[in-house]
């Protein structure tokens, strides 16, 4: 598990995010032996989304989050919250505040970083 979350931060943090992705697409297949993703596995590949300003990959992880039982954090947010800053336009404000209001009613509670990067 650590070794799998490892190799997604170096991969995002080298913004590489397809692959830090194809690191946690081995983690959720059946076979490989790879341990299930955890929420610090899709918090790391989030985070890659956001270095490279991909509010909809983002986006779409928590989404995967949810769907696979692992529960979105603050961290999980905040990183999709910086990918809606990042990814700048009209849009990216208002998608923050609906993951800040998706926060609230998930009973996530929102902290400063959260604020911060909204």
């Amino acid at each position: 598990m650590v070794s799998y979350n490892c190799a997604i931060v170096a991969a995002a943090n080298a913004r590489r995010p397809a692959h830090a992705l194809g690191l946690l697409d081995a983690m959720g297949a059946a076979s490989g032996g790879a341990p299930p993703p955890n929420t610090a596995s899709y918090n790391a590949a989030i985070n890659a989304c956001a270095r490279v300003g991909d509010a909809e990959g983002a986006r779409a992880l928590l989404g995967e989050m949810r769907a696979a039982g692992v529960p979105p954090n603050a961290v999980s947010y905040g990183a999709a919250i910086d990918a809606c800053a990042k990814e700048g336009g009209g849009a990216a404000a208002p998608r923050a505040e609906a993951l800040l209001d998706e926060m609230r009613a998930s009973g996530v509670p929102r902290n400063i970083v959260t604020y911060n990067c909204a």
